[in-house]
């Protein structure tokens, strides 16, 4: 069963502003963080891609966290 999400979609601590961009692994989102109030960048993944290989996923947040 597929989730909606859109505009102020709660996803952990983050609510969704906006869809910044897709693709076949999923879709970027504008976030920010419930508590603090700072903006992200989210990209949330479709299908088999969600259920992928933790190490890659982990070394991507890392690459992006880095790069921030």
């Amino acid at each position: 069963m597929a989730v909606e999400l859109g505009s102020g979609s709660r996803v952990g601590e983050y609510l969704l502003e906006r869809k910044l961009g897709g693709g076949s692994f999923g879709s970027v989102w504008l976030a920010h963080h419930a508590d603090d109030g700072s903006t992200v960048a989210i990209k949330l993944l479709t299908g088999a891609q969600a259920t992928g290989d933790r190490a890659a996923i982990r070394a991507e947040v890392e690459l992006l966290t880095s790069s921030a």
